[in-house]
C-alpha cells in the first residue's frame, strides 16, 4: 500500500516539480539553474506529501534534504549527459522521471522515514 501512496504522491510532486522546471526554463533560466530552483522550491511540498500521504511518519528534515541533494546531483548528471547527446532539457527531464522516482523512494524509505525497529 505504501508504494501505491508513493506513486500517487509522486505523481503530484513530479507534476509540481516539472511545472516549476518548465516555467523557470521557459522564462530564460539555464537548465541547471532551473533544475536547482525547482528542486529547492519543491522540497517543502514533497516533504509534506511524503510525511502525511506516503510514509505517515515524521522523518528528519535534514535526512529528507540530504536525499533531495543526492537526487539533485544524480539529476544534474543525467541532464548533463542527455545534453551532451543532444536531447532537449524538457525531454531529458521526462526521461529521468521514473529512475529519479525509484531512487528517491528507496532513499526516503531507507534513510528518512525508517522506523526505529527498521520496519515501515
Amino acid at each position: 500500500m505504501q508504494v501505491v501512496r508513493f506513486v500517487g504522491a509522486g505523481l503530484l510532486n513530479t507534476m509540481v516539480g516539472y511545472l516549476l522546471f518548465v516555467a523557470l526554463y521557459g522564462i530564460g533560466f539555464h537548465p541547471m539553474a532551473a533544475l536547482a530552483m525547482a528542486t529547492v522550491l519543491g522540497i517543502g511540498f514533497n516533504l509534506l506529501t511524503s510525511r502525511h500521504l506516503v510514509f505517515r511518519a515524521h522523518g528528519k528534515l535534514s535526512h529528507f534534504a540530504s536525499v533531495y541533494a543526492a537526487a539533485f546531483a544524480l539529476n544534474a548528471i543525467a541532464l548533463s549527459v542527455f545534453d551532451r547527446i543532444g536531447l532537449a532539457p524538457l525531454i531529458a527531464q521526462v526521461l529521468w522521471l521514473l529512475p529519479n522516482a525509484a531512487i528517491v523512494y528507496l532513499l526516503q524509505r531507507t534513510f528518512v522515514f525508517r522506523r526505529r525497529d527498521g520496519v515501515l
